[in-house]
């Protein structure tokens, strides 16, 4: 039994967490603004087969793709903006975030009339998952250097298989602000590229469009 100034719940096993339930999901396509710069950067390095990929121990792509927003950047949100963001049904993320609710890995709070969820940073687990979802995406450090040095970033998304959810060897992001440093983020690149051991690409806009589908991993 695990207490916190809010509730008491028992406290599942790491198994238990990922094996709920499974339930049915609608694939999404992103759609990318049409007018960007693209850098395209390929290595291709061995990947580690120890590296824990949540593909494998979580069922239901939902749940995924809260864990990752949740427990990737300290992020929250709502039912509607996550079902619209996640291109899923209300209902789909309902039900997870109702079970990761009951589980103590995320917490509900009502803001005014709506619920906001975000990840609760006293379960025991929190350190753990947050562990597990930052080497599945491998980029807190690359972030890190990009927000610092590369300029003015206004926000940064990841798109694309990550952001559904999929391991598929290749990272796509969108960076968003004005009179970014393109050379610096080449170098970076290179530099991190053996931590990550993905396929980077990323897309630099001038302006949000108001229209990109992923995860937002900085800004508002």
């Amino acid at each position: 039994m695990y207490q916190d100034q809010h509730r008491s719940y028992n406290i599942p096993l790491p198994s238990q967490v990922f094996q709920l339930q499974n339930i049915g999901h609608r694939s999404s396509v992103i759609r990318q603004p049409s007018t960007s710069t693209v850098l395209t950067t390929s290595y291709l390095v061995p990947r580690n087969s120890n590296l824990p990929l949540l593909d494998s121990l979580v069922t239901s792509k939902t749940r995924i793709k809260l864990l990752l927003k949740f427990f990737s950047y300290a992020n929250s949100g709502y039912l509607r903006s996550l079902a619209k963001e996640f291109d899923e049904s209300t209902n789909s993320v309902r039900v997870e975030l109702n079970r990761l609710t009951e589980a103590g890995l995320l917490l509900a709070e009502d803001e005014g009339k709506t619920k906001v969820y975000r990840a609760n940073k006293l379960h025991p687990f929190f350190h753990e998952i947050t562990g597990m979802v930052s080497k599945f995406l491998g980029l807190e450090e690359l972030m890190e250097k990009i927000v610092k040095r590369m300029g003015e970033v206004e926000k940064a998304y990841i798109v694309g298989d990550y952001a559904q959810g999929i391991d598929s060897g290749t990272v796509n992001m969108i960076l968003i602000g004005k009179n970014l440093d393109t050379v610096y983020l080449d170098y970076i690149l290179q530099k991190t590229y053996q931590k990550v051991q993905r396929k980077v690409e990323v897309q630099i806009l001038e302006e949000d469009p108001g229209n990109v589908q992923g995860i937002l991993v900085f800004g508002v």
